[in-house]
């Protein structure tokens, strides 16, 4: 009664809201805690069940400025700048140095402790993609952990982060290139894309459809020194960028123009021009030591 929300996220199976006063409401399927409600219990999907949602206990006195969900798990930027993540753990997704899942047994969302970002870190916002979890930091620069199994975190290799005691303090930044910096992170199932300080692109990670935008199926990333070659998504002449969105499998980008510009996998037309045409890769590919590359 009386609540509207000022934003709203969805993941896999599960939609959440940040209300008009800064306080959380999530609903949907619920098999790991991915709510936040201290149990596995769905919520909307029976009569008067959203009139009776209660809120996501972020803390004494905590809010939140922004949530961002996964495939199977939530985190929320607090009024403090701090994160705090539920849900899934698998991979280390949530970042706090084990593989045990939060919000999912009773007082577990009260215990929740915010992730260790680094000594004296804040995030400004936070992205999610099907298993792994990618945060601007205060400083501009990018930190990612959880699932890396395609080089989705972009520190040239496949390791997972973040799910082994003690690995989120050592966590280094990304690689974004020499004296760049990061504006916004966006996440798809298994690739992630930084808009710049220039406002141009850089993307990673899972790559088979072309949904980085590099016009082959290198998994930028994933081998070392991927990060430090990767030129800018090409946009076209004189083009920059204001924001990108990504899906599963695709990537759409809207330009200084005004106009939106989309790659990847076209099964469905979800690029939108009007056939199922792939764009971003050379449509031939080769496969070598467990990834895809264009011959």
């Amino acid at each position: 009664a009386g609540r509207f929300a000022k934003s709203i996220a969805l993941g896999g199976y599960h939609s959440c809201a940040v209300l008009d006063n800064d306080q959380i409401k999530c609903w949907g399927y619920n098999f790991a805690g991915q709510l936040g409600y201290d149990d596995t219990i769905n919520r909307g999907s029976t009569a008067g069940s959203m009139a009776l949602l209660s809120t996501v206990n972020l803390g004494a006195g905590r809010s939140a400025k922004s949530i961002a969900l996964g495939r199977a798990h939530s985190c929320a930027v607090l009024d403090n700048d701090q994160i705090k993540c539920w849900g899934h753990n698998g991979y280390g997704q949530l970042g706090y140095g084990d593989t045990i899942a939060r919000g999912n047994t009773a007082g577990s969302m009260a215990l929740l402790s915010t992730v260790n970002l680094g000594a004296g870190r804040s995030a400004k916002n936070i992205a999610l993609g099907d298993d792994h979890s990618c945060a601007v930091l205060d400083n501009n620069q990018i930190k990612c952990w959880g699932d890396n199994s395609s080089g989705q975190l972009g520190y040239d290799d496949t390791i997972n982060r973040g799910s082994t005691a003690g690995s989120m303090a050592l966590l280094s930044t990304v690689n974004l290139g020499a004296g760049r910096s990061a504006k916004s992170i966006a996440l798809g199932r298994a690739h992630s894309c930084a808009v710049l300080d220039n406002d141009q692109i850089k993307c990673w990670g899972y790559n088979s459809t072309g949904e980085l935008g590099y016009n082959n199926q290198i998994y930028s990333g994933a081998y070392a020194g991927s990060m430090a070659l990767f030129p800018t998504v090409n946009l076209g002449v004189g083009r920059s960028v204001k924001r990108i969105e990504l899906g599963g499998y695709h990537t759409c980008a809207l330009l200084d123009n005004d106009q939106i510009k989309c790659w990847g996998y076209n099964g469905y037309g979800q690029l939108g021009y009007d056939n199922t045409e792939i764009r971003g890769t050379s449509f031939s590919i080769t496969e070598d030591s467990g990834n895809l590359f264009a011959p």
